[in-house]
């Protein structure tokens, strides 16, 4: 790998470079919010409660700082996050990683970029354990790897991937609604067809035209009006599938969910 990073670019060991904060919480007053890796939903962090110091929950016992970096233990898990000012001196579960970089080292909002890439996903899975659930343990953290761009070049990459990501982002978000916005026209384009409304123009322009009979129509004989009663009649006999006409009424008791054009009925 080393092979092909930029020229003073090194891989590092992570924990080498930053470090992997240890659990435990010092006693507070008042509350806090508590987020587990289950309140990490996309862009979204929803605390699962609020707690004082005695009633929290086991697992909370992580809290955080500001810019400091969690991603989520388990493996095919990616719930990666920076903290903010909101979410500084909140409650975390011990099911993320809580990473913290020594001093000037590494950029804590690079080093988010980077939890959150496949290179580390892969990695966090490659070295993942458990007979239940496979998580990262801090026995294993200590063989993750990471890139050291010169500081200079942190602080580039960063900029950069804060204009870039903010449009990716965008471009998901608009794709995500284009299944439903695709289903929506097809069922519009279905219920138009079975009731009419797809071949509207064509009966206008049908019905304008001089000396309209049923065959320039379109229409089956049947259908035209030209025919009398026994004619009908006669026809439903001999024909093979035996068809019949239903009535008006019934026609309507059927479809009375749609507005159906006139001139048309229905056969069963």
């Amino acid at each position: 790998m080393s092979e092909t990073l930029p020229k003073g670019w090194c891989i590092e060991r992570l924990l080498e470079i930053v470090t992997s904060v240890k659990t435990g919480v010092p006693e507070f007053k008042g509350e806090k919010k508590y987020y587990s890796t289950g309140s990490i939903q996309g862009k979204k962090f929803i605390p699962e409660g609020i707690f004082s110091y005695k009633n929290r929950p086991s697992r909370a016992n992580r809290i955080a700082i500001k810019d400091d970096v969690f991603q989520a233990r388990m493996k095919e898990t990616e719930k990666g996050l920076i903290a903010d000012d909101k979410l500084s001196e909140q409650l975390f579960s011990t099911g993320f990683l809580q990473l913290r970089p020594y001093g000037e080292t590494y950029s804590s909002k690079l080093l988010y970029y980077y939890i959150i890439s496949p290179g580390f996903l892969n990695q966090k899975d490659e070295h993942a354990t458990g007979s239940t659930q496979e998580a990262l343990t801090d026995n294993n953290a200590v063989n993750l790897t990471i890139p050291l761009p010169p500081l200079n070049e942190q602080k580039r990459i960063v900029a950069r991937l804060d204009k870039i990501i903010p449009r990716i982002d965008a471009v998901k978000e608009r794709l995500d609604k284009v299944p439903a916005i695709v289903k929506r026209f097809r069922q519009s384009v279905l219920t138009a067809a079975v009731t009419g409304k797809l071949t509207e123009k064509w009966r206008f322009d049908s019905a304008q035209r001089p000396n309209d009979s049923a065959l320039e129509s379109g229409y089956p004989r049947s259908l035209s009006g030209a025919e009398t009663s026994e004619d009908m009649e006669s026809e439903k006999e001999l024909s093979p599938t035996n068809k019949k006409i239903i009535s008006h009424e019934d026609y309507r008791n059927m479809w009375n969910d749609f507005d159906i054009p006139e001139r048309w009925t229905v056969f069963i």
